[in-house]
């Protein structure tokens, strides 16, 4: 599911964004600077605070969760993962908002010992595969969801 393809293209997006970033909050500076010399220092201020303003909210809906799901896409490639066992019983409806960073769906499983256990698939990911009451061998890192494949 997660491959080296996956973590070049969210570098990409990275990328391209912290340079629009960067480009706007340059363009708002050059015209706070030239603002304040020939006119008035306050405007150039204003000029310079709503571009800072701006790059603020840019970064806080496009950068940081960007940043984190490549962190996470990050440790899935590098980390170490096992092989669990077991019985889809549900998997939720909707997303859900985990570790105070991505959304996942919670995928409930019986393994064969009868313990129930909650995986997260992320959903970005198709959870249309999936299906309740097959059986599965899940790849799994902590409790994230690396790959599955029906038995």
């Amino acid at each position: 599911m997660y491959s080296q393809e996956d973590l070049k293209k969210l570098n990409g997006r990275v990328k391209t964004i912290v340079i629009i970033t960067a480009v706007i909050f340059i363009g708002f500076l050059i015209a706070a600077i030239y603002v304040a010399v020939n006119n008035a220092q306050w405007l150039g201020q204003l000029i310079l605070i709503i571009g800072v303003c701006i790059d603020i909210f840019i970064w806080g809906i496009k950068v940081t969760p960007t940043l984190c799901y490549r962190g996470f896409v990050k440790e899935i490639l590098t980390g170490l993962s096992r092989t669990e066992q077991g019985r889809v019983i549900s998997i939720s409806n909707e997303p859900v908002y985990k570790d105070n960073r991505l959304f996942y769906y919670e995928v409930l499983i019986m393994q064969d010992d009868g313990t129930q256990r909650i995986l997260l698939l992320d959903v970005y990911k198709n959870a249309q595969d999936l299906r309740e009451g097959a059986k599965y061998d899940f790849k799994i890192h902590d409790n994230y969801i690396i790959d599955y494949v029906e038995v």
